[in-house]
């Protein structure tokens, strides 16, 4: 019996430390083994049969729990067991180390732990191929970003540089309007310092000859100027009124209002200097005919035949200087329609008026008609005392109406005139500096 149990405990593969394993078996089992190896049990009670000899089919052992496990001791194992649990702890090395080297092939590897100095240094390493990664990516994009940039800078350089050339151009044929309008603006320019009676009327007639002659082709000129700015503002597609070519056309615009405006006034200014010529003529014609008149009427006074001649002879020659006086003085109107000189035209006619009672009354004298004559003196004196009462009325230099009926006539003008002078002054500053030089 004792070798059938030491037969079934070599069997069982008893082993240490495998409790929970396969390896188990029933705690029935360990227990005959134990007590077959220690000599106790040899004997059972009268009555009872041994585990071992059991007949027919064996019963299936249930495997014991954890608890119920026995684990026996190294010295109670067997060689044969001895063997054979360090056959499973090199198998079981070997599943380990086959599971460790899998698990460094994963994607999540087991690292060792490494020294704190050591993995300060990894990360500084880390650390500093990340920067190298980054600074050499940013160069890359700075470089690409610089070469662009370049690219686009020197077609815009090109692109402003001929935009430049041709409004250059276009304002160097706006300049050639500049000499007839420095003609022009030397007048305005004496107007407003001065009156309009103290400028030459030679040198007025020589700048209106010199605009009749030049104004057509300048405003030619400007035409074309205007005409390549237009291209300009559409290349450069510039909608702004501070963009140089809007400038540039509002310099020609500018400039073609001074000539308009400006040729109108010195179209004035001469005609408002011929009317003076007539009207001076007329006022000393005037100023001649009142002294013939007071000569008359010196001989009058005296009751001779031959005073009387000579009276009637004076007043006859007041009545030819009163009457080219008054012609001067229509024709100076003629000249320049806003000048009024009916105050003298009035008082002009009243002293013809009464120059010819003087005739009458000296002619009736002669011919001894006391009565008649008597009759034309009275008349006479009422005609000069009404001649008196216009002349109060009259300015005492007739240049004063000239110079009012001129500031009437051109004040439109002239404030065309400077306003366009101002817009062309800084439109012009406007592209000096912007082209750096202006051609004038």
């Amino acid at each position: 019996m004792a070798k059938r149990i030491d037969k079934v405990a070599k069997a069982a593969h008893i082993k240490r430390n495998t409790e929970g394993t396969s390896n188990e078996i029933s705690f029935s089992v360990l227990d005959a083994a134990k007590n077959s190896l220690e000599g106790e049990g040899n004997q059972h009670p009268f009555g009872t049969i041994s585990l071992f000899t059991l007949p027919g089919k064996r019963k299936a052992v249930s495997t014991p729990t954890k608890d119920e496990g026995l684990a026996l001791t190294q010295r109670e194992m067997p060689r044969s067991s001895s063997r054979a649990q360090r056959k499973f702890e090199r198998k079981q090395r070997r599943a380990e180390q086959r599971k460790a080297s899998e698990g460094m092939r994963g994607s999540h590897r087991a690292r060792e732990p490494r020294s704190l100095s050591a993995e300060v240094a990894s990360r500084k390493r880390a650390r500093k191929r990340g920067r190298l990664i980054v600074s050499f990516a940013l160069v890359m994009i700075l470089l690409a970003v610089a070469g662009g940039l370049t690219w686009w800078g020197a077609g815009v350089y090109q692109a402003q540089q001929t935009y430049k050339g041709v409004l250059s151009g276009a304002i160097s044929e706006l300049s050639e309007t500049d000499e007839l309008l420095a003609e022009i603006d030397e007048v305005v320019v004496d107007l407003s310092n001065g009156e309009v009676t103290s400028l030459s009327l030679d040198d007025m007639v020589a700048v209106q000859k010199q605009i009749g002659e030049e104004k057509s082709s300048r405003i030619e000129e400007l035409d074309a100027a205007e005409e390549t700015i237009n291209q300009v503002a559409i290349k450069s597609s510039s909608e702004t009124s501070d963009s140089p070519d809007s400038k540039a056309s509002d310099a020609i615009t500018a400039r073609r209002q001074m000539l308009t405006s400006g040729s109108a006034l010195i179209d004035d200014v001469v005609g408002v200097l011929q009317a003076k010529e007539e009207t001076m003529k007329g006022w000393q014609l005037i100023l001649a005919a009142d002294g013939l008149a007071r000569e008359a009427a010196q001989f009058a006074s005296s009751a001779t035949i031959g005073d009387m001649q000579s009276s009637t002879e004076k007043s006859q020659q007041a009545i030819e200087s009163f009457s080219k006086a008054k012609t001067a003085m229509q024709n100076a109107e003629q000249l320049f329609a806003q000048l009024d000189l009916s105050g003298y035209l009035n008082y002009i006619d009243k002293r013809l008026e009464a120059q010819g009672y003087a005739i009458e009354s000296n002619n009736a004298l002669i011919n001894r008609d006391t009565q008649t004559a008597t009759e034309q003196n009275d008349a006479y004196n009422k005609a000069e005392q009404q001649a008196g009462e216009l002349a109060q009325a009259l300015p005492e230099d007739p240049t004063e109406l000239l110079e009012t009926a001129f500031s009437e006539k051109t004040t439109s003008s002239r404030e065309m005139y400077e306003n366009a002078r101002s817009q062309a002054q800084s439109a012009d500053a406007f592209i000096r500096d912007y082209l750096g030089t202006f051609n004038k």
